[in-house]
Formats: structure tokens, sequence, C-alpha cells
């Protein structure tokens, strides 16, 4: 699995100001090795927190993308909950911008899977993986 040492290589957040950082998010010129294969299955749903562990697979050799692009949502994370002082309405915005340095994310797309599967993705990727045994 992905070393914290390795993991902060390219993950270094920096202060934007009181409050809010930039989080700079890209894949590393150098893949880390794994003898294991890692199977992901990502769909429609798989956004914010789940695209950013797309991105640090992405970092692992021999990790495989099977499903639909995912959400394309991880542009603001670490979401700060606040109510509104009049109202009492609970609102919540992203107080980190992530930027990814990467070419394959798109903001409004996601991450493209490396085998695509239609319908629901799991049970496609489940079917897909028995015929193929």
């Amino acid at each position: 699995m992905m070393s914290p040492e390795c993991f902060m290589r390219f993950n270094m957040p920096a202060a934007f100001d009181e409050g809010h950082s930039i989080m700079p998010y890209w894949l590393p010129d150098v893949l880390t090795p794994s003898n294991q294969l890692i199977i992901m299955i990502t769909d429609r749903f798989t956004g914010s927190a789940g695209e950013s562990f797309v991105s640090l697979m992405l970092g692992l050799e021999n990790t495989l993308i099977i499903g639909q692009n995912t959400t394309g949502v991880y542009r603001s994370c670490q979401s700060m909950f606040f109510e509104l002082p009049n109202s009492g309405i609970p609102v919540a915005f992203g107080q980190s911008l992530v930027v990814s340095g990467d070419e394959l994310f798109v903001e409004g797309v996601g991450f493209a899977a490396d085998v695509w599967v239609h319908g629901n993705a799991l049970t496609a990727t489940l079917a897909l993986l028995a015929n193929n045994d």
C-alpha cells in the first residue's frame, strides 16, 4: 500500500488564508511499485473523497478501474458546517480548493474507468469478471 511519505510527496496542502487551504493533487512522476492487483469499481456516485482515493490509487502500479466515470466534484473538500444567523438554516461550504495537475481528471467529468460497464457498476463488474474466469 502507499506509504505516508509517498502520500505526502504529492499531496501537500498549502495555506491560502485563515481557515482555507489549497491542496494540490496530482500523480507522482514515478508509480509506487505494487505486486498486488487492485481492482476499483467506480460509478457516477464516486465523488469527492472517493475521487481523492482514485487519484491515490492511480499512483500505484497494477491498479485497474472498472465501472463508469466518477462524479467529477473534488475541487472543494473538508466542508465546514455553519448555521445562518437569522434563519438557522444549516449550510456547508468547502474550505479547501483541490487543484489537479494531471490530465486524468476533469471537473464535471471525473476520472474515466479503464474498463467501462453499463448499468449498476457493481453488478456489471461482477458479471464481467465471472465471464472472464
